[in-house]
């Protein structure tokens, strides 16, 4: 839901999940995290990104998420990955014998 959030131009505020964490590495100003087990953290996570003043995300951010997050490229993505390990697995087995 954060690459949604960022692609309707709001900030993001979210806990310091895997995934979080990855979607922050592409949008570094654009997401603030804070860790997920403490609550005073995300109260001053949201302080933190409503001090900074910039309420709507970047020109560059909204590019970066047509390029990279379009559908059509997600699901070639996935196919790649599916289809590579296949192979892989296709290629162990044939070591089996």
């Amino acid at each position: 839901m954060s690459i949604e959030a960022l692609a309707c131009g709001t900030l993001v505020v979210a806990s310091n999940t895997a995934g979080s964490m990855e979607v922050q590495s592409f949008f570094p100003h654009d997401m603030t995290l804070y860790d997920g087990r403490n609550p005073n953290a995300l109260c001053t996570a949201v302080r933190s990104a409503m001090v900074r003043g910039a309420l709507r995300t970047g020109s560059e951010t909204a590019r970066t998420i047509k390029a990279r997050f379009r559908p059509s490229n997600c699901v070639a993505a996935h196919h790649e990955i599916y289809e590579q390990t296949l192979r892989e697995s296709f290629d162990s087995r044939s070591n089996w014998s």
